[in-house]
C-alpha cells in the first residue's frame, strides 16, 4: 500500500524521509493494532508475528521499529478509535498533556536551579564565615605565643641580671 506512494517521493529528493516517516509509523501502529496483541505483548514475540509484512520492513532501524512498538504500548493503541475525529482529538489530547508535561518539567528545572544558586550563596556565606574564623584562631594563637615568648624573654633576662649583680 504504502510502496508504491513512496516512489514520487524517493525520486523527488532527499527529504523524503522526513516527510514519510509520519505515514510509515501510522501504518506500523496499523500493522501493529491488526497483530491482535494485547498489553501483556513483548517485542520479540511481536516481531515474530509480523517480521513478514512489508510495513513491518518499511521501519528500515530494528531500534526504531522496538521504540515504536513501546510508544504503541505506552499509549494503550491496542484498544482502537472510532475514527479520524476521535484520533485528532486524542492528538491534541496527548499534544496539550506533552505540553503541561514540558512546562511542568521546565518548572521543576527552574526551581532546581533556583534551589542550587540559594545553596550556593548559603554555602559560600559558611566558608567565607569558617575562614575569618579560622584566620582569628591564627591570629589569637600567634599573639599568644608572641606574648609567651616575650615573657620567657623578659624572665631570662631578669635572671640573668639578677645573675650578674
Amino acid at each position: 500500500m504504502l510502496g508504491r506512494a513512496l516512489q514520487p517521493l524517493v525520486a523527488a529528493g532527499a527529504g523524503w524521509k522526513v516527510r514519510v516517516a509520519p505515514m510509515i509509523k501510522k501504518d506500523f501502529f496499523t500493522m501493529l493494532k491488526e497483530a491482535d496483541i494485547d498489553r501483556y505483548s513483548r517485542w520479540s514475540d511481536v516481531k515474530r508475528k509480523v517480521d513478514g509484512d512489508p510495513r513491518y520492513k518499511l521501519v528500515e532501524s530494528g531500534v526504531q521499529r522496538e521504540d515504536w512498538f513501546r510508544d504503541y504500548m505506552i499509549k494503550g493503541e491496542d484498544t482502537g478509535s472510532d475514527g479520524p475525529d476521535e484520533e485528532r482529538e486524542d492528538g491534541e489530547a496527548n499534544e496539550a498533556a506533552e505540553e503541561e508535561e514540558r512546562e511542568r518539567q521546565r518548572r521543576i528545572e527552574e526551581s532546581l536551579r533556583k534551589r542550587e544558586e540559594e545553596v550556593q550563596r548559603a554555602l559560600a556565606g559558611h566558608l567565607r564565615d569558617r575562614d575569618k574564623e579560622r584566620m582569628q584562631h591564627k591570629h589569637d594563637e600567634a599573639v599568644h605565643n608572641f606574648n609567651a615568648l616575650l615573657a620567657d624573654l623578659v624572665s631570662t633576662n631578669v635572671i640573668v641580671m639578677i645573675i650578674l649583680f
